[in-house]
């Protein structure tokens, strides 16, 4: 319900806690970092426990989660931009700040994409958690 006021209200997240796969649990910032990265139970299950090779066990698979996770969060922020190509001009017909208490669209938009209203256009692994 808080969440509800707040989008209502017209406010922004700036950060996201989000889990991937029920795997690696992270935090993803306005500025597209990943913190607070916490592999889930089971991650390291099957791994032996036995100093250096445990250790090398445990950054295999933290390599192999993370180049899972990576490429399927990028998709979902909508792609890379390729290098050489030119950003396109934001769009100024339509963007409104509603301080005059009309409803802003692009933020209409987040409200249902948070509310879940447009679900069905984030991968199930990166729902937020």
């Amino acid at each position: 319900d808080e969440v509800r006021k707040h989008i209502v209200e017209g406010k922004l997240p700036t950060r996201l806690a989000m889990s991937w796969e029920g795997r690696i649990g992270f935090v993803l910032t306005e500025s597209m970092q990943l913190k607070k990265l916490a592999f889930l139970e089971g991650v390291f299950d099957d791994r032996a426990d036995d100093g250096e090779s445990g250790f090398d066990a445990d950054v295999a698979l933290t390599t192999g989660e993370l180049q899972k996770l990576i490429p399927e969060l990028i998709e979902a922020l909508g792609g890379e931009i390729e290098p050489g190509v030119a950003l396109p001009d934001a769009p100024t017909s339509g963007v409104s700040i509603a301080t005059d208490g009309q409803s802003d669209p692009l933020r209409e938009k987040d409200r249902l994409l948070v509310t879940g209203a447009d679900k069905d256009r984030i991968p199930g692994s990166l729902q937020g958690g």
